[in-house]
């Protein structure tokens, strides 16, 4: 296998889970969790943490008190879920029974209102996040649903849509049509979303990146990181970078391998690009860290972290705290949570 094929194999591996072997610190002696299973967000207070559960279903964790309950108990698969700003809703992607793509839905925080956003049987859409009035979320839509070289399907061609919050007014804002998309945020203001791609579908030798793309949609997407692959022998760092997440004071955190190959940092950076810096959190996950998240006062932030059980197998991640700068990094929860959310206790 030549290195362009070995790299397109390898890409698309690392598209649904950041893989490789991983060494633990011994911060926290935690059994872990798939991350393809676990999706989580913060609530707009700091108190709260939605997450999806390998059942399927939706869960909130209250923070100070550890508290758990359940959301949803539907046959669907739920997933990606978003507070609002107002902390009272959700948005999430569902795939339900008989479908093969997933529609998004917004619940309030009581159950006692659900309302379904999309309903596109041609299309997939994922990964919903409401602007900062609330009054828009944005997502992924993938418009293709292909045979996979490595056997089974998936869903490909994925662009930007921007629908008002109560379902209307939905429309189109990338023509991309990219092989993966991941994480699209408003950044503070409401006319710019930010979300990583591979901005050219065609090039081999282009990683995926961070865009940045008017809310209008009347102008293409523009690079906000340059993360392209050298042409000749070897492999450099910084050929990676995916799942931003925003602060409220613009800042911007995600997860890439710039410093060592294939060893997965979270890195912080201005809403420009520039002073990038990493956290550091390879001190507990070497090669596996996903998902970045602020908290609400921008000093730290939650992520998972993960090592492999067994070699060639999927990561499995836990939930992690860190301060931004690196410093006071803790296991906030462990398999458990996610794998039986109703009888998890911290420390298990």
């Amino acid at each position: 296998m030549n290195r362009r094929a070995l790299r397109r194999l390898l890409a698309a591996a690392i598209a649904r889970c950041l893989f490789g072997a991983v060494v633990l610190s011994g911060l926290c002696s935690c059994a872990l969790v798939e991350h393809g299973n676990v999706s989580f967000d913060i609530s707009p207070d700091g108190q709260k943490v939605v997450f999806a559960s390998a059942d399927g279903d939706l869960y909130l964790l209250h923070i100070p008190t550890s508290r758990v309950s359940q959301l949803t108990r539907t046959a669907a698969n739920e997933g990606k879920p978003a507070f609002s700003p107002d902390g009272k809703s959700i948005a999430y992607a569902a795939a339900m029974e008989g479908r093969r793509g997933s529609c998004l839905f917004v619940r309030s925080l009581d159950g006692k209102r659900v309302r379904q956003l999309t309903n596109d049987p041609a299309t997939s859409d994922s990964m919903p996040s409401y602007s900062p009035d609330g009054s828009h979320i944005v997502f992924a839509r993938a418009h293709r649903h292909r045979p996979y070289s490595m056997g089974g399907w998936k869903w490909d061609d994925w662009d930007l849509y921007v629908v008002k919050s109560d379902g209307t007014h939905l429309r189109r804002v990338t023509q991309q049509k990219s092989y993966d998309v991941s994480s699209p945020k408003f950044l503070p203001g409401g006319s710019t979303i930010l979300y990583a791609a591979n901005p050219d579908r065609d090039q081999a030798d282009m990683a995926h990146t961070l865009l940045v793309v008017d809310v209008s949609g009347k102008k293409p997407p523009k690079p906000l990181t340059s993360d392209y692959v050298s042409r000749g022998t070897a492999w450099h760092g910084g050929a990676w970078a995916t799942e931003p997440d925003v602060s409220k004071d613009g800042s911007i955190a995600f997860i890439s391998d710039r410093i060592e190959p294939f060893h997965y940092d979270v890195f912080i950076m201005n809403r420009n690009g520039t002073e990038l810096k990493p956290v550091g959190v390879t001190q507990v996950s070497r090669f596996s860290n996903s998902h970045p998240a602020f908290l609400p006062d921008g000093r730290s932030l939650l992520w998972l972290a993960g090592r492999e059980e067994n070699a060639g197998a999927r990561p499995i991640y836990s939930l992690w705290k860190v301060d931004t700068d690196g410093k006071n990094p803790r296991c906030i929860a462990e398999s458990m949570l996610f794998t039986h959310p109703l009888r998890w206790k911290p420390n298990q």
